[in-house]
């Protein structure tokens, strides 16, 4: 490093206009040199400091040998620099500045100017003899060794020599002579190399040799801070956050694209900023002007045929650009641009790959759109033939639509779509269709399907019909999607493909009866080959199955679906089925076996992730979701609103809105009730709007409207009469119907209406507890312990609690009590000591810790147990006098399970009356009179 005690002041040689320095320069070359050449630029008055860049400098500089900062024009490698030698001088390196141009490609003159700005590091010698006799000469390797030998000898300290805009130099004498330098300069000497390509030095070798550290457009762009602080502060541009990131992310970072934008914003208001920063590209004309005159225009004929003819692709390879220029040498023709230093960007992780800088990309198919238009189908049509060989057929299919060669899109199509289907790809097989006129899709019954599915899938049902139609009238033309590719598809399988999707339309539309029947003809007809669609029929079937009543034979059908999706590697599926065996888990009150479901499902498709698409990943959302429903249950809220976050913002990125709007729309309204509990009840309403929005705007399952108005009754009762008989008339003995009918029982028990809610809960309990919906007959079981209370019935109460609490222990249900807040709590103190004090032989029995459970819940919730109500209850938190003995707390153990003291006395080996004594002693010093006091005590003082 930078030795201070024996390094000059620099500060005036950086400045001055030392009239030595000129006449010494004159004896060089005979004109009058620009002093602008050796100092750096004057810093923008726009300038946003990047001290990170800058840091990286500092950093780096003196532990490599060559800094290399190489990246399209407009990048800021200049004004970087320039910040870094701004620098106050007592903490800055010393440096001798060079700023080249086209006329350095002269040797003489090159060398005459590298001297003279070696000067600002006091390299004082008269190296007029080193310098070549011709101007188109080089130095000898003598005498630059004789001028890397003086720098050794009167330079001791470290100094960077940068050269700027070396892309400017074309000189092979003077590549060489640079090249030279840099292997044989002493250690203290440190090169910074900017331009818009590489220079032609062994890169690889020097990288190797840990000689060299690059910044390229990915380091010097700007970030996001960087981008808000130039467009905000220093361009003065009045922009949201959420602008800023996406006029950022148009222009990938690039400074002078930003810049344009700023300047063509000013002149926009209101929407027309909005509208402007969205459609910004290479074709506004402030780019358009800039990008011809500072980089197109500088080009040669040939390479500008080049650079238009290859932007029709979104990435770039030598094969690839051979096959679209019809060229032979592709690995010249992507040589040749990448030396022209023009936005050419590698691709990470895809070795041999390059892409265009967005900007750039748009910029040089807007030229070939206005100058050469008949070509471009041809050219897409040629990078068709090239992707389709290469087995790419997305990109093939998007080539072939962009030539209009609509047979040859279909064909293509055709090899895929079933793939694409299963793997969760719907938006993009409808963008796709979208771009093919109907007279080429209705002449395809296969390709219509496709469609069909597509649209229902991603929650759009409306124009469904009009391709169905073509399916049923269709002759069935051969089609390599088709079971059998060889053979003549016959008209039954279009009716069994048209059953398919009349069973699935049936369905989500509430027709339970049509969607049952449709479903037996598309299974019994069609073909086992024909996965894709016999999954989907076994899936809606379980549906229809479950709405009708019968959770428990529904399972059956989804654990098929679960594991033939898996067995396909169809994961979207998959997640769409161990979702809905999940929620019938829960429905059945299986809280346990639906979380082992949903979280080996997530294991099993975070193994496969690897080899997953994007799509598979954002639909295992519906897993997160129903992991975060169970989560509620037990009372696990940070655990709870976590999975429904993370599952919600995965399923909102997704395409298949109609597979995964079920499961949304159930987190959305979990989420939002945890919202009012909290007492946050602008963002309940905000998500309710949300579910709203997408009830509306996408064709989903009737049961999600349904979930959504039962949700919205809760809060207002008027109107509920109607929604009950739309519930009674679609699936009346559905777990619907009951959850309809316990908002009303709400309403009621608030109304003090008691026997109003008990004629309700009669018949509903009986048909849920006929259905083995244990979660249903739980709740109705606390509502009906709650109706009891008010009617003052305790034993009627107390018998129903009590049964609520049996039931609820195996899966640990903990918020179906604290749902009933005060009420709840109150019953449950009230019927734990009278359990207690006298034995009731009717009660059914429990775990009495789960009981305690259940009550220190009710007093972590603020919302449910109010603060003056928890201290001044009976079992109030009293010191204990001293310390339990160890005998003493294994009595007290066994005490709070429920053992009796008999029970007590024969696992611990000893008499029944020394049991009675320990328990005095234990409520003694504890200050408490029975077991009940007795577990909450032990409870609270963590003992």
């Amino acid at each position: 490093m930078q030795d201070a005690s024996r390094t000059p002041s620099i500060k005036h040689l950086r400045h001055s206009n030392n009239p030595a320095q000129q006449n010494y320069f004159s004896s060089l070359i005979p004109f009058q040199p620009l002093l602008t050449k050796i100092r750096p630029p004057s810093l923008p008055l726009k300038h946003v400091s990047r001290p990170f860049l800058v840091s990286t400098l500092n950093h780096n500089i003196t532990q490599y040998k060559l800094t290399l900062l190489t990246s399209s024009p407009g990048f800021g490698k200049t004004t970087l620099l320039s910040e870094w030698c701004a620098d106050p001088p007592e903490t800055a390196l010393p440096y001798a500045w060079l700023s080249l141009d086209e006329r350095d490609n002269d040797p003489k003159h090159f060398f005459a100017y590298l001297l003279f700005a070696l000067q600002c590091v006091h390299l004082v010698e008269d190296f007029n003899h080193l310098l070549p006799p011709s101007p188109h000469e080089a130095l000898s390797e003598t005498n630059l060794s004789y001028l890397l030998n003086e720098i050794t000898i009167s330079i001791p300290y470290d100094f960077v020599l940068i050269l700027d805009q070396y892309h400017c130099i074309t000189s092979t004498a003077i590549h060489k002579a640079i090249l030279f330098l840099l292997e044989y300069a002493p250690a203290n000497v440190h090169f910074v190399i900017a331009g818009r390509t590489p220079p032609p030095f062994p890169l690889a070798r020097l990288r190797a040799q840990a000689r060299l550290i690059e910044l390229g457009d990915k380091e010097l762009r700007f970030q996001l801070s960087e981008a808000s602080q130039f467009l905000k502060e220093k361009m003065q541009v009045s922009l949201s956050d959420e602008q800023v990131a996406t006029l950022n992310q148009r222009t990938e970072g690039w400074i002078t694209a930003l810049q344009l934008a700023a300047y063509a914003l000013r002149k926009q208001e209101g929407e027309g900023i909005d509208r402007l920063i969205h459609s910004f590209s290479g074709n506004h004309h402030y780019i358009l002007d800039y990008l011809t005159a500072e980089t197109f225009h500088q080009q040669s004929t040939t390479i500008q045929t080049i650079l238009m003819q290859t932007s029709i692709l979104d990435r770039l390879n030598p094969s690839l650009c051979a096959a679209v220029i019809d060229e032979n040498d592709g690995y010249a023709i992507l040589d040749t641009l990448e030396k022209t230093g023009l936005f050419l960007i590698p691709i990470d992780g895809e070795e041999g790959w390059y892409r265009y800088h967005r900007c750039f990309r748009d910029f040089l198919y807007h030229l070939l759109t206005r100058t050469s238009p008949d070509i471009l189908p041809e050219l897409h049509y040629r990078a068709s033939i090239w992707f389709e060989l290469q087995g790419e057929y997305p990109s093939a299919i998007e080539h072939a639509l962009a030539a209009s060669d609509f047979e040859r899109a279909i064909a293509l199509l055709g090899q895929v779509a079933s793939h694409l289907l299963t793997q969760g790809h719907f938006l993009l097989l409808l963008n796709w269709l979208i771009a093919i006129p109907d007279e080429y899709i209705l002449a395809h019954p296969l390709l219509c399907l496709v469609y069909i599915w597509s649209m229902i899938f991603r929650g759009y049902t409306s124009n469904v019909e009009k391709y169905l139609r073509s399916v049923k009238l269709s002759a069935a033309p051969q089609s390599a999607s088709s079971p059998n590719r060889n053979e003549k598809i016959d008209e039954a399988y279009w009716q069994a493909a048209s059953a398919a999707v009349h069973c699935y339309l049936a369905n989500i539309q509430g027709r339970i009866h049509d969607a049952i029947e449709s479903a037996s003809y598309a299974l019994k007809h069609l073909p086992v080959a024909d996965f894709p669609m016999r999954v989907q029929v076994v899936m809606v079937a379980g549906v229809t199955v479950w709405l009708t009543g019968k959770e428990a034979e529904a399972i059956p059908y989804f654990e098929q679906a679960y594991r033939d999706n898996l067995a396909a590697g169809s994961l979207p599926f998959a997640c769409t089925s161990a979702w809905v065996q999940a929620k019938l888990y829960i429905i059945r009150g299986y809280l346990h076996q639906g979380m082992e479901l949903l979280q080996q499902a997530l294991q099993i498709i975070e193994q496969l992730s690897p080899n997953a698409t994007e799509e598979s990943l954002l639909a295992t959302g519906m897993l997160w979701l129903g992991i975060g429903n169970i989560y509620r249950y037990w009372n696990n809220k940070e655990l709870s609103i976590h999975y429904l976050t993370k599952g919600l913002e995965l399923c909102s990125r997704w395409d298949g809105i109609g597979l995964a709007g079920p499961a949304m729309i159930d987190g959305m309204l979990t989420l939002a009730l945890f919202r009012l509990e909290q007492g946050q009840e602008k963002e309940a309403q905000e998500i309710i709007y949300q579910a709203e929005q997408y009830v509306h705007k996408y064709s989903l399952h009737f049961y999600t409207p349904l979930s959504l108005r039962i949700f919205q009754k809760r809060f207002k009762p008027e109107g509920g009469a109607q929604l009950t008989q739309f519930i009674l008339s679609k699936v009346p003995t559905s777990f619907l119907y009951e959850l309809d009918q316990m908002v009303d029982i709400r309403f009621f028990l608030q109304q003090k209406e008691y026997d109003r809610a008990l004629n309700i809960l009669a018949p509903l309990l009986e048909q849920a507890q006929a259905a083995n919906r244990r979660a249903i007959v739980l709740e109705l079981r606390l509502l009906q312990a709650l109706a009891y209370e008010g009617k003052r019935d305790s034993m009627q109460a107390g018998q129903a609690l009590c049964q609520a609490l049996a039931d609820g222990a195996s899966d640990y249900f903990i918020q179906p009590f604290l749902a009933q807040e005060q009420a709840m709590y109150d019953l449950l103190v009230k019927v734990l000591d009278l359990r207690n004090k006298t034995p009731q032989p009717d009660w059914p029995a429990f775990p009495l810790d789960y009981a305690l459970n259940i009550l220190d819940a009710f007093k972590a919730d603020k919302q449910s147990i109010p603060a003056q109500h928890e201290s001044g209850k009976a079992f109030q938190e009293k010191t204990s006098i001293e310390q339990l003995t160890p005998k003493e707390q294994e009595v007290v153990k066994l005490a709070i399970q429920g053992y009796s003291n008999s029970e007590i006395a024969r696992k611990m080996c000893l008499e029944v009356c020394t049991v009675r004594w320990h328990m005095k002693n234990i409520y003694g010093k504890l200050q408490v009179h029975n077991r009940i006091q007795l577990a909450l005590k032990v409870q609270e003082a963590e003992l």
